[in-house]
């Protein structure tokens, strides 16, 4: 059985914006024989959020929900337990 290549993308949030839609539009045609993709977010998700369509696409996400003064002294150790907790071949943050 081929290998499915396990890729983690990061995002400050999913708020509905020219990278986010990119993000959209990448994952929406990735190979999904070859790559499982996950999307983690760091901050919580404002109402103008496109999580729900990520999860329509079939793409499993997560967010560490802090804000930025939490991220400041919390958010390194918590992203370094759950990418080693993912175990992914690629990160990809924009």
């Amino acid at each position: 059985m081929k290998t499915k290549y396990r890729i983690i993308y990061l995002c400050s949030t999913l708020r509905r914006c020219g990278p986010n839609n990119q993000l959209s539009n990448l994952l929406k045609y990735l190979d999904q024989k070859t790559f499982a993709a996950e999307v983690l977010t760091l901050s919580p998700e404002p109402e103008d959020s496109l999580w729900q369509d990520f999860l329509r696409l079939g793409i499993p996400c997560s967010t560490l929900g802090m804000s930025r003064f939490q991220g400041f002294f919390a958010a390194g150790n918590e992203l370094q337990r759950r990418i080693s907790t993912i175990q992914p071949h690629i990160v990809h943050s924009q």
